[in-house]
């Protein structure tokens, strides 16, 4: 991809870095204190079930810097999984990435390599929403890769937590009727938890 649209690229998706940053932050949601019957929910469906496409296009560690903006201009998607052959997950980045790469110099032939993060969090197909939840909890990630198997990490879709949200929603009430965090909530009983917001839009699973 030619230096210009390098640079165009760049300086159209340059105004956004803050406003991503900042949406990412907002999104950790704390499954900790989610009432029984949610866990219950989430015990119940296997992550098969919750399956989503895995983010196109794939790509290799060879990939450009160049070539990931590219892909970033014209999808919409907040991150792309990096593999080697036989779509085996070899790493991650994520648009915040990009940015964070870009601030430091690097160029549009610049290998996914230097930037991805590697080894990302990975949850099996056969899992259930319960273990995402854990693992969602424990590393403050909004969107997991699901492979195959683990020992061969063969990436085959993707987990949003949002998807897992709405699951939870679905099966015990609208998102107005769960409550969480410590704030006293008009129609939550005396004292009860906040109650949770659901955010729009898969660091990491392993992301910022």
């Amino acid at each position: 991809m030619g230096r210009n649209v390098f640079t165009q690229i760049s300086d159209t998706l340059a105004p956004l870095r803050d406003a991503v940053a900042e949406t990412l932050n907002r999104r950790s949601i704390d499954l900790w204190k989610m009432h029984p019957e949610a866990d219950e929910a989430l015990k119940g469906v296997t992550i098969r079930e919750l399956i989503e496409a895995v983010p196109q296009p794939l790509f290799k560690p060879s990939s450009t810097m160049g070539e990931v903006g590219r892909a970033f201009a014209e999808h919409n998607h907040e991150l792309f999984y990096i593999c080697g052959d036989g779509q085996v997950l070899q790493g991650v980045v994520t648009m915040t990435d990009w940015m964070r790469a870009l601030s430091r110099a690097a160029g549009p032939d610049t290998p996914v390599a230097d930037l991805m993060a590697r080894h990302p969090i990975t949850l099996n197909v056969e899992d259930d929403g319960a273990a995402a939840a854990a693992v969602v909890r424990e590393h403050r990630v909004k969107n997991l890769p699901l492979v195959s198997c683990r020992s061969n990490r063969q990436i085959v879709g993707c987990l949003r937590t949002r998807r897992l949200m709405a699951h939870v929603f679905n099966e015990v009430g609208r998102p107005g009727q769960l409550c969480f965090g410590d704030r006293t909530d008009r129609g939550c009983g005396e004292a009860q938890p906040q109650r949770l917001a659901m955010q729009p839009h898969c660091r990491n699973a392993g992301g910022d």
